[in-house]
């Protein structure tokens, strides 16, 4: 991902296994809040982020909920029973070494 030196608009640059794609955002009005700083060569971005980012918000001043929380078994289910030995059993999927799909 760049953007273009007035901060006007933003590119980003994706491979996905089949070509690139090429995806440009040109902000209708104003410029780009925040950008990190040239010192660092690169600066990772969570989804979330780049999602704040599209918006021509500022991710690093954003209020994140956890991504994750632990779950309690004894509160997942009811009467302390586990949902995995009631739930039925589906045979994992996976693919072989063709890529193909197969199941166990």
């Amino acid at each position: 991902m760049f953007t273009n030196r007035r901060r006007t608009a933003l590119k980003l640059l994706i491979y996905d296994g089949q070509g690139f794609l090429l995806i440009l955002k040109r902000f209708s009005q104003g410029r780009l809040r925040w950008w990190p700083d040239g010192a660092e060569a690169g600066h990772a971005l969570a989804a979330r982020e780049l999602h704040i980012l599209l918006w021509n918000g500022h991710p690093q001043k954003m209020a994140w909920a956890p991504l994750w929380r632990p779950l309690h078994p004894t509160s997942a289910a009811p009467n302390g029973s586990s949902m995995a030995a009631t739930a039925p059993h589906f045979g994992a999927t996976h693919t072989d070494a063709r890529g193909e799909f197969a199941s166990n």
